[in-house]
Formats: C-alpha cells, sequence, structure tokens
C-alpha cells in the first residue's frame, strides 16, 4: 500500500515465513509435513512496523510437526 510505504510503515506476515515471536502472535497451529517446523503455513492479518516499532503483531497459522 503506497500509503503506508509514504509513511515509513512495513507491512510484514506473510506465508513462508519463520515465526518471529517479536513480530507473529501464533493464533493456531496446523501440521504440514512437507513444510518446515514453526513456518508460518496462512495469514488472518499482516502485522505492521513503524521504524523498529511494532505497531500490530501478525496473526498467523504456524506449521507444528
Amino acid at each position: 500500500d503506497r500509503f503506508l510505504e509514504n509513511k515509513n510503515i512495513e507491512v510484514f506476515g506473510e506465508v513462508g515465513e519463520a515465526l518471529d515471536p517479536e513480530l507473529h502472535d501464533a493464533m493456531l497451529t496446523q501440521k504440514d509435513d512437507k513444510k518446515e517446523n514453526n513456518v508460518v503455513l496462512n495469514v488472518f492479518e499482516k502485522g505492521y512496523r513503524y521504524h523498529d516499532k511494532v505497531i500490530r503483531h501478525a496473526k498467523v497459522i504456524v506449521n507444528k510437526k
């Protein structure tokens, strides 16, 4: 989103990212043997960061083998 970029707000929370408790809130876990452990499988809500401060954590589903 161009508005967010102009305000220096970084959007994060993508499928395939490694779970980072500083950035992600794991809402659910699922098991997918084809994916690595602790990898984001799905995103409920994107997260936002302004400079180095997290404004909103990304709400995600995480792989647990």
